[in-house]
């Protein structure tokens, strides 16, 4: 089976906790494309990149500036965010960030202090970075690190700090793995996390991060080119996640005519299909799909539907839209 995966969801924290995870620069490749998209996104659009990781075949749906349109495309495919949960965020005063090659300007020059999260939370969890490195000796620091998490408003001014952590460093070794996290409720918050590094002589640096919580909620439609179509013409569409829980779901689509009494499968629904599990985050359009009406389609009442799992959750939905075909 081939598995996608969309960029920017909180289940990544478990699936890639582990540094040594053979998925490990997957997830670096992720966070990467999360900073750059975090910059100015007044507007998203949506290409798809393609990696080689041993023998799995990798998609990540990443949000950029560069899309390419497919011809006679509608103009609303090239948006991929359908409802962007980091606005609040986007829009607070700037803060200092850790350096998106997670390369601290102190200290050995192997040594990476990495957030595998992002600033969007579902639900209860944890936040935080995690100081590592590849070197085979042990890095030496002999750091003081502080961290804090605070509730802050709308506009990133601290309302109040929850809670500071200090921890002592000795050295950093290929296999500690050191995390400074804070575990934070299933409550629709905006919070601010912070780290200080402090050695000998005094404050080495300090960097901060933004973080909104948002409640789990699952929901997702299909979004159409038109509501009337004509037998012979080309449907194009595609499936939104306007909720915030992550989805899964495949290539297979159904589209079914209305005989009056019940819904029945139509010759235009596609047989067979791909081996893959995509993986769309919360507020995010997968890529538009077109599908050609048979020539001799009979006019009347139709929709089009896709099965979809909610993650961490299990459950099942199918988003449907109707359509009209007309002669």
């Amino acid at each position: 089976m081939i598995r996608l995966q969309a960029f920017g969801q909180a289940e990544f924290q478990k699936a890639f906790a582990s540094r040594k995870d053979p998925m490990k620069k997957y997830t670096l490749f992720i966070m990467r494309c999360w900073r750059e998209s975090f910059k100015g996104m007044a507007a998203w659009s949506s290409s798809i990149t393609a990696l080689a990781l041993s023998s799995v075949a990798v998609l990540v749906v990443c949000p950029n500036s560069n899309a390419l349109a497919s011809a006679g495309e509608p103009s609303w495919c090239a948006h991929r965010v359908v409802h962007d949960y980091l606005a609040p965020v986007r829009q607070m005063k700037p803060i200092r960030r850790v350096p998106r090659s997670g390369r601290l300007p102190f200290g050995p020059s192997s040594l990476r202090l990495v957030n595998r999260t992002g600033p969007l939370m579902v639900g209860s969890g944890t936040f935080g970075y995690e100081l590592s490195t590849e070197a085979a000796q042990p890095l030496h620091v002999d750091w003081a690190i502080l961290t804090r998490i605070s509730s802050i408003s709308h506009s990133g001014h601290i309302k109040r700090t929850l809670i500071t952590k200090k921890s002592y460093v000795r050295a950093v070794r290929n296999d500690s793995n050191l995390r400074f996290m804070f575990h934070l409720p299933n409550k629709p918050a905006l919070y601010r996390y912070d780290i200080e590094f402090q050695g000998r002589s005094g404050k080495l640096g300090s960097y901060s991060e933004y973080l909104r919580v948002v409640p789990r909620r699952a929901a997702a439609r299909i979004r159409l080119s038109s509501p009337t179509y004509r037998a012979g013409s080309e449907v194009w569409f595609r499936l939104e996640n306007v909720g915030t829980a992550a989805i899964s779901f495949g290539e297979l689509f159904s589209i079914e005519r209305y005989n009056g009494s019940a819904w029945e499968k139509d010759a235009a629904t596609p047989v067979g299909a791909p081996a893959v599990a995509i993986e769309l985050a919360g507020g995010v359009a997968y890529r538009c799909k077109r599908v050609t009406l048979p020539q001799d389609g009979s006019p009347g009442l139709y929709r089009l539907s896709q099965k979809v799992k909610v993650l961490r959750q299990g459950t099942m939905l199918v988003p449907a839209a109707q359509f009209e075909v007309v002669g």
